[in-house]
């Protein structure tokens, strides 16, 4: 099987050291990032994950169609902000 390469997005969203880890437990994210899973189904993926190193929150996005992706990691990006704050 040849793997074709998709768009790529990562947003880093700086934050504190202590809320980086929030995100794991925020229903309201949590949900946004299923949202943005169901969108996406087998035309992409979305991975939130913190950084190891610094106090940011990592938003990766990849699929077929970049327009579709950037909306999605965008959504998530503003709710990880609203619910746990962003600098």
């Amino acid at each position: 099987h040849i793997m074709t390469p998709y768009p790529q997005l990562m947003i880093n969203l700086k934050t504190t050291a202590e809320n980086k880890l929030k995100f794991y437990t925020d229903k309201r994210v949590k949900e946004a990032i299923e949202e943005s899973k169901k969108v996406l189904g087998d035309e992409g993926r979305v991975v939130v994950r913190p950084s190891g190193t610094e106090p940011l929150i990592r938003v990766m996005a990849e699929g077929s169609d970049l327009q579709m992706i950037e909306a999605e990691a965008n959504k998530i990006a503003e709710v990880l902000c609203k619910q746990l704050g962003c600098e």
